[in-house]
């Protein structure tokens, strides 16, 4: 297995992880939407919104590790949007684990409110940070989608993968840009409908890269490759 086959194994991998870790974050977190009052009920769901942080930080992590991970590939492509991608999803990252700390900052006011003389500042507290939550949400989704217009972009131009995966790419990253943008002005966290398209597409780009890898010719005539033919075909 040459270098880029581990590039795209590895990047492949962290994909999976980040999308999975994404969905039981979401699938754990689910108290916090089911009530207005939902402090009281903190305490008692505090492993679940515990694991919650847990798997937004794994997220932020692996997502950080697909850029560093296609970096050395993308830097024979174009250097300028390799770099982009790993500074935005890196940025990407931060801003996930941040939203772990408020979590598990959540979880401790409701554990603070049992018994509390004055239970409803907690739980307006809590509010706060929930609000602000949904907000760095939107921002991290946001520098996502920069991050991810990079290396797409880059693998449309160069056609070393299947220019209708790196195409489906580019077209669901506008898509979810465009319904980002929307929320963030709008004020609404209904916008799953403009991000579902790219992570299915993200699905398949992400098997892609586990099972078939990069085109290795179009890779070796990279502008910027240091990568012969030959050893690119081994």
């Amino acid at each position: 297995m040459n270098d880029s086959r581990r590039y795209a194994v590895a990047a492949g991998i962290l994909l999976l992880v980040a999308d999975v870790a994404g969905v039981l974050n979401v699938a754990l977190s689910h108290v916090l939407r089911d009530s207005p009052d939902f402090i009281g009920r903190v305490p008692d769901h505090s492993t679940e919104l515990g694991l919650a942080a847990l798997f937004v930080f794994v997220m932020g992590a692996a997502g950080a590790g697909v850029s560093v991970a296609l970096y050395p590939v993308l830097r024979q492509l174009n250097p300028a949007l390799a770099i982009g991608a790993v500074v935005f999803r890196t940025a990407e990252g931060v801003i996930w684990m941040a939203c772990a700390g408020i979590l598990m900052s959540i979880v401790a006011l409701g554990q603070r409110a049992l018994g509390a003389a004055d239970p409803a500042w907690y739980g307006n507290a809590a509010r706060l940070l929930l609000d602000g939550l949904d907000q760095i949400k939107l921002a991290g989704l946001l520098v996502f989608s920069l991050g991810a217009l990079c290396y797409y972009y880059a693998l449309f131009r160069s056609q070393v993968l299947p220019r209708w995966l790196s195409g489906l790419g580019l077209l669901g990253t506008a898509l979810w840009m465009g319904g980002v943008a929307w929320a963030m002005v709008a004020h609404s966290q209904d916008y799953s409908q403009f991000v579902a398209p790219l992570g299915l597409q993200e699905l398949v780009f992400a098997f892609w890269l586990i099972f078939r890898g990069f085109n290795a010719p179009k890779l070796a005539t990279a502008p910027n490759s240091t990568t012969s033919p030959a050893r690119a075909a081994a």
